[in-house]
């Protein structure tokens, strides 16, 4: 994955920084293609970029095809998922981008990545050159087309090359050779001891079959990683105890927003609350109406000094208009802290 900084050269349109941006998006042979670009224009949810230069050929992806912008600021890397809205020739090639889904952020350097909900369970080959290979049991927890984290029936030394059998769908499986570059200890949600490993070994069809399985057919069952969250100053909203049933229980309380994102948010409140309660809320994050939802809450934080409560929670009822507010929020929050490099 490329991450370059782009030279700055004037401001974009109505003093946004010019922001530099790299384009990902599959062809439909499987293959991915990329272009670099600047931020020129932000128009309510779209997002204007400058094409400066492509690699696969000059082909642009189509109308309302899902389309990636990496891009860094000062609090890390990230990934904006967007449609192609329209191609707008102004001299150099210009795109309007919509902002759809979410922002992620990255947590490793070798691209977005597959966490899955439930791990894989398949088949590892520890290759030694005079036991031949021994098969034993792995559980993979999360994956990209470069690398995998996988837990193991046996201890993995660092450096050790295994074979691994992914099955990609309706094709054939592919076997690429994992080399081990980190052990991680047993955390939240993964109970075991896992392995960081690289992918080697792929033949060009195989990545291009890995790559659109990670695509397409993982989409559903699976989601990336964490998302890219702000913390927010001065935003304040209101929530309801909701029952099992979807009615309100008791009255109104309010809540002071700490953090934000497309998942979810982190807010203080004087109301004690339970952990997967179920709450309506109402937020107000600029001069349009307020947006609502409906949260989970998945734990309580400790109290800072003055007392108040700390809770952390992820949307489970939330429009599409009003989660791609939200979108839109976070990436002005991002780049509101963008600092161009100096020349």
């Amino acid at each position: 994955m490329i991450h370059r900084a782009l030279p700055v050269t004037e401001p974009a349109t109505g003093g946004l920084p010019r922001l530099p941006f790299e384009l990902r998006w599959l062809l439909p042979t499987g293959r991915e293609a990329s272009a670099r670009g600047y931020l020129t224009d932000l128009q309510r949810d779209q997002l204007l970029v400058e094409l400066a230069e492509a690699s696969g050929g000059q082909i642009l992806p189509h109308l309302n095809q899902i389309v990636r912008a990496h891009f860094s600021t000062a609090s890390g890397r990230y990934v904006l998922f967007s449609r192609l809205a329209s191609t707008r020739p102004r001299g150099r090639a210009t795109i309007a981008l919509q902002l759809v889904v979410d922002i992620r952020q990255y947590e490793h350097t070798n691209g977005p990545r597959r966490v899955l909900q439930h791990p894989i369970l398949t088949q590892g080959r520890l290759c030694h050159s005079e036991e031949g290979c021994t098969p034993f049991a792995i559980r993979i927890y999360d994956l990209n087309a470069e690398s995998i984290r996988l837990g193991a029936d046996i201890p993995l030394a660092l450096g050790a090359a295994l074979g691994v059998r992914l099955e990609v769908g309706d094709d054939p499986p592919v076997e690429p050779i994992a080399i081990v570059e980190e052990e991680l200890p047993a955390a939240g949600l993964v109970p075991e001891t896992t392995y960081q490993c690289r992918l080697e070994e792929l033949t060009a069809s195989e990545q291009s079959r890995f790559k659109r399985y990670l695509f397409r057919e993982l989409g559903a069952h699976v989601r990336r990683r964490r998302f890219a969250r702000v913390p927010v100053d001065g935003v304040s909203g209101w929530a309801y105890r909701l029952s099992p049933f979807g009615t309100r229980l008791g009255g109104r309380f309010t809540l002071e927003l700490l953090d934000l994102s497309g998942g979810g948010l982190r807010f203080q409140t004087t109301e004690l609350l339970q952990p997967a309660e179920r709450l309506e809320i109402g937020l107000r994050l600029d001069d349009s109406p307020p947006l609502g939802a409906v949260v989970t809450l998945a734990d309580a934080l400790p109290p800072p000094s003055e007392g108040k409560l700390i809770y952390r929670a992820r949307f489970t009822t939330l429009a599409e208009s009003d989660r791609r507010r939200i979108v839109l929020f976070v990436f002005r929050s991002l780049l509101a802290s963008y600092q161009p490099p100096a020349r």
